[in-house]
Formats: C-alpha cells, sequence, structure tokens
C-alpha cells in the first residue's frame, strides 16, 4: 500500500506541476506582470513554487529557500503575522527561473515521496501552522499547486482564450 501512496501521490505532483509549468509557458511577455485578483501573475507562479518546495522538506528547520529568493515574496499581498506587513514584490523573477523552479520542484518530488515511511506519513506535518499528518500535508499541499494554477489558467482563459491544459496524470515515480 505503501508504494502505491508514493506513486499515486508522486504521480498527482507531477501532473500539478505540468498544469503550472503550462500555465507559465503561455503567459506572454504583456501578462507576466498583469494582475491574477490583486497579485501579478509572475508572483501567483513564485508563490505556489515556494510553497511546494517548502512543504516537500521533513520540516521547517531543513527547509532552504532557493539562492534567488527575496524576502518575503513568498507570501501574497500581507505577512500572516502581527504586524501583517504588507508585501512589496515590485522585483519579477523572470519566466526562465520559475520554470527551472518547476523542474526543481519535481526533483524535490521525487527526492520526498521516496523517503516517506508509514511512520512518516502518520506523523506530524514538520509544519507548526500545518497541525495534520505529513500524508494529508502532501495533499494539502496539491490543492494548493491546483487552487493557484487554477487562477492563472483562468486569468489565461479570460485573456487569450485558452488556459493551461488539464493533465491526468504525470509519472515521476
Amino acid at each position: 500500500m505503501l508504494d502505491l501512496f508514493r506513486q499515486s501521490i508522486a504521480n498527482q505532483y507531477g501532473a500539478a506541476l505540468k498544469m503550472l509549468e503550462d500555465a507559465v509557458e503561455k503567459c506572454q511577455p504583456e501578462q507576466w506582470t498583469a494582475l491574477v485578483g490583486k497579485v501579478h501573475f509572475w508572483h501567483v507562479s513564485y508563490h505556489v513554487l515556494f510553497c511546494t518546495d517548502m512543504y516537500l522538506s521533513p520540516d521547517i528547520a531543513q527547509f532552504r529557500p532557493q539562492s534567488f529568493h527575496r524576502e518575503s515574496y513568498n507570501f501574497l499581498e500581507r505577512e500572516p503575522w502581527p504586524p501583517f506587513r504588507k508585501v512589496v514584490a515590485d522585483q519579477p523573477y523572470e519566466k526562465p527561473i520559475l520554470l527551472g523552479y518547476v523542474n526543481t520542484c519535481r526533483s524535490k518530488v521525487i527526492e520526498s515521496v521516496r523517503k516517506e515511511t508509514e511512520s512518516t506519513l502518520a506523523g506530524p506535518s514538520g509544519f507548526d501552522w500545518i497541525p495534520f499528518p505529513r500524508a494529508q500535508l502532501h495533499l494539502y499541499n496539491l490543492r494548493h499547486i491546483q487552487h493557484h494554477t487554477g487562477a492563472l489558467g483562468a486569468f489565461l482563459g479570460r485573456t487569450q482564450g485558452k488556459g493551461a491544459a488539464w493533465v491526468g496524470t504525470e509519472s515521476l515515480l
């Protein structure tokens, strides 16, 4: 059962990241800094990748942001704790950087999921603000990717007539 879980979760991460990658690739230069809701397209994309990367880490203590990370760029609009400072993300990441980050996350999925055991999956998430087991953290992480990818895809659909392509599964393991 553990192998089935690992394969299924990895393949769904693969599919979700493929859809995000497709949205980023389809984004035209003039749309890169356009607002998707209240946040720029590039910033939503970065936020998703940062969180995916972080939640694939065993815990917050072992997570290391990528070398290109800029302080607070992982947050949308404001920091989530008092004093809730507004996030100023005024230096857009370039598309190739974020497409490379998709591949970094793919590699981390493989590494992370292969290391999971029944014990780690039943244990704590590793993030004090996530109050459920690590197995559920993977589902939470997938929903987060899809939530924002859906918004990016809807934006592309409104502005280009076609959003990100649906991917049912993408084999990573």
